[in-house]
């Protein structure tokens, strides 16, 4: 690979939220365009024979299969230039060859944009590798434009060109990921496939999701009843009593309030006098 001018690149960093998009739309299925120059049982071989990394999806192959997970897509960005190194030569796919140099650089630019911390030194590295990945993107574009009819002019392509100057401005982009939010899309797919006509479906989905969590709160309230029944029935210590003949409680792990047996009636005078100094009593 070395000689064909092309570097390891670490796959161990996660890739940045608009990832899925760029691949998804952009360059891996420019890649899977070419089928791999006719040679799809090499790189289904190439993908295969990659060592298993934990956090990381393996593939047995991956050109006539299609993916609704965009981390699937991100670890095909990560494998996607050791699968294909040995397929396309510089002198017969001049094009697909400068792709692969493009994904490439992605990968590096993409290394920098998904550390979790940065310095000054990182900065301006990120900056230089995202003006290389433009520089070649450009000539990818002129040289494919009677080729192909491809657009690259959508929003998440552009992003990129501003992503350092964001991470200045509001931290690394672990803290604005939207990646959290995806995990929805799981309970909203169950939702749709088992509770609904799939006709008008998104009323049906607001009800279902309305009656899960009205579900949800009654069997909350029921269980902390469960645990006050619980409570009373069982008979107070004398021993744990304190001087005041009441039983004495402990904080639970991590709340602000006791649970134990009815207290004696107190005054709003007495409260304040027992809590002299408290600031929250003046």
């Amino acid at each position: 690979m070395s000689r064909n001018s092309q570097n390891d690149v670490d796959a161990r960093y996660t890739n940045i939220e608009a990832a899925p998009a760029i691949l998804g739309n952009g360059l891996g299925l420019e890649l899977f365009g070419h089928r791999f120059g006719g040679c799809p049982k090499v790189a289904a071989h190439n993908f295969k024979s990659f060592p298993r990394w934990r956090n990381l999806n393996h593939f047995d192959q991956v050109v006539s299969i299609s993916f609704a997970d965009g981390m699937k897509y991100e670890d095909i960005s990560k494998l996607i230039v050791f699968a294909a190194h040995n397929v396309f030569k510089c002198d017969p796919d001049p094009q697909v060859y400068l792709l692969l140099h493009c994904i490439r650089s992605y990968m590096e630019f993409n290394t920098y944009a998904s550390l979790e911390v940065h310095t000054k030194g990182t900065i301006r590295d990120g900056r230089n590798m995202l003006l290389e990945l433009t520089e070649l993107m450009d000539i990818y574009i002129k040289d494919t434009a009677d080729l192909s009819e491809k657009s690259w002019n959508f929003p998440k392509m552009h992003l990129s060109a501003h992503l350092f100057n964001d991470m200045e401005a509001k931290g690394v982009t672990r803290n604005y990921n939207t990646k959290p939010n995806e995990k929805m899309h799981s309970p909203l797919k169950d939702a749709y496939q088992d509770h609904t006509n799939f006709k008008n479906f998104a009323e049906q989905i607001l009800q279902y999701n309305h009656d899960s969590l009205v579900a949800e709160y009654i069997c909350s309230k029921m269980e902390c009843l469960d645990v006050q029944n619980l409570g009373s029935s069982v008979m107070p210590d004398p021993l744990e009593a304190d001087s005041d003949g009441l039983e004495s409680t402990e904080p639970t792990d991590i709340q602000h309030f006791s649970i134990g047996s009815q207290q004696a009636t107190k005054s709003f005078a007495d409260i304040k006098a027992a809590n002299t100094g408290d600031t929250a009593f003046d």
